[in-house]
């Protein structure tokens, strides 16, 4: 049986309900902040196009702040914790993660071996795409 997180954002929340439901999931559906998009600070509700320049940054130090955004290594961090702690939690089960797709990109660094500051290299996660990872 599936066990679904989902980023408490709800765009992610509504997602993962349309997911909980096509899988007939038997487990609760849980919510965790610590999977929300990352805080783009002085850029949030601004043109996308100003992302770039956090990006840009990441590149050459993804423990970056400037324009009040959230570092890549933080954004990591706080993931990567919630993912130690549901896979101890739930041994030999599938966990199924919804989240926002810079989020997502920066954890896939993670899995892959590569720092933070690299993300921007992977291929770009699409709405409502799924990848395996494990």
């Amino acid at each position: 049986n599936t066990v679904i997180i989902s980023s408490d954002f709800k765009r992610a929340h509504e997602t993962a309900e349309i997911a909980h439901s096509l899988l007939g999931s038997k487990q609760t559906l849980k919510l965790d902040p610590r999977l929300r998009e990352r805080d783009f600070g002085d850029f949030e509700l601004q043109a996308n196009t100003h992302y770039q320049t956090v990006w840009d940054n990441d590149a050459d130090n993804p423990d970056h702040t400037l324009n009040n955004a959230e570092s890549a290594n933080s954004v990591q961090q706080r993931a990567l914790a919630l993912i130690a702690a549901l896979e101890k939690q739930h041994n030999q089960t599938t966990i199924l993660l919804v989240a926002h797709g810079d989020a997502l990109q920066i954890v896939q660094t993670a899995f892959e071996g590569r720092p933070a500051s690299e993300q921007r290299a992977l291929l770009h996660w699409e709405t409502a795409e799924l990848r395996g990872f494990g």
